[in-house]
């Protein structure tokens, strides 16, 4: 399984940017709005990189993110990592050998404490928070949650100081669709 976050940026890459996130320093890319049609040639591109593919499985235009779509990601794609928000998504690709990503969107503290809750049920290899600005505020809490989880930021990640930041509160990666932020690797590009 592909080691999430560790000091990484995980670029957020569509089918324009794609090449780019294949330069960066990340093992990882996140394919981002890219159609189950194209999805097998994505994946290639990023494998045939060195790199793993980790698919957004509830925003894969085209894909029903049950067992059958679940199996055809890890079969015919080489896909090994999937984010999704939902619950039982989740559930079903850790039946898969999937290594999996619980995304949350901090909207208010209700949507918090659900995902507190969530998350004290399933087992997840790692949590991305969004938006990234608002999720150094919640970071002991999630974290409260399952210690040995990765953590993940993501969402309005547009900074080299935002970045840094996250780095500092505790993230162990951050996700960002943009690309100027793609070839930091830490804490003022060293190790942390």
């Amino acid at each position: 399984m592909p080691d999430l976050g560790r000091g990484m940026v995980i670029p957020s890459a569509t089918s324009q940017t794609l090449q780019a996130a294949l330069a960066a320093p990340s093992p990882n890319v996140l394919l981002t709005g890219v159609a189950l049609d194209e999805l097998p040639e994505r994946a290639k591109q990023v494998l045939g990189a060195g790199k793993h593919a980790i698919v957004h499985a509830d925003m894969t235009s085209g894909l029903h993110p049950n067992a059958a779509a679940l199996s055809f990601l890890k079969d015919h794609c080489g896909v090994e990592t999937i984010i999704s928000t939902n619950a039982k998504v989740i559930e079903t690709a850790r039946r898969h050998h999937l290594q999996t990503v619980f995304r949350v969107f901090l909207l208010d503290s209700i949507a918090l404490r659900t995902a507190a809750r969530t998350l004290g049920n399933i087992h997840v290899d790692a949590v991305e928070i969004l938006p990234g600005p608002m999720a150094r505020s919640v970071i002991e809490h999630i974290r409260a949650t399952g210690p040995d989880r990765t953590l993940l930021a993501g969402g309005f990640v547009r900074t080299s100081q935002l970045v840094e930041d996250l780095f500092r509160a505790g993230f162990d990666g951050v996700t960002t669709s943009y690309p100027p932020l793609w070839q930091r690797t830490s804490l003022s590009q060293g190790t942390r």
